[in-house]
């Protein structure tokens, strides 16, 4: 019988999980994956907290990488108003701003920004929102046409800083 890669990757799967009683495996030692020491996690409540099984952002060296943000209002969760993208624009680039600064970092120090647009018609909208947010900061960026943004949202940016 004639066995496919597919079902060899299966079978590893299934045998890993009846071994270790989860599908992503485990250390050596049993335990579950953890964070690297080298890296520091930021969290803070004054910034829309991820649903996700994600980090506000990262310190990681002399970077922070800050992961992408949808227009969430800080403590309820809530999407900020659902069809306007200068508002939830806003949200997002002021929470990011509170995740930099609970760094101990700012936002002149931001090296890179990308935004995911699900209509790359607001392309000028949000430009000219991000530049007034930034002043003569002027970070790198990519503006990218994102046509399914979780949560149905308008826009969502992540940076470097």
């Amino acid at each position: 019988m004639k066995i496919s890669f597919c079902q060899v990757i299966l079978s590893i799967l299934a045998s890993a999980a009846v071994s270790t009683g989860s599908l992503i495996g485990r250390a050596d030692n049993g335990t579950v994956p953890f964070t690297d020491p080298s890296l520091t996690r930021i969290n803070t409540t004054t910034a829309a907290i991820p649903t996700s099984p994600i980090s506000q952002a990262i310190i990681s060296g002399d970077h922070l990488y800050v992961s992408g943000y949808l227009p969430l209002a800080p403590y309820t969760g809530v999407i900020v108003r659902p069809d306007d993208v200068v508002a939830q624009t806003l949200a997002i680039l002021s929470n990011i701003q509170e995740v930099v600064e609970n760094a101990g970092t700012s936002l002149n120090k931001v090296v890179k920004v990308t935004l995911y647009l699900k209509n790359i018609e607001d392309y000028e909208t949000v430009n000219g929102v991000y530049a007034e947010f930034f002043g003569t900061h002027r970070p790198a960026r990519t503006a990218i046409a994102a046509a399914d943004i979780p949560l149905g949202v308008l826009v969502e940016i992540d940076a470097i800083v």
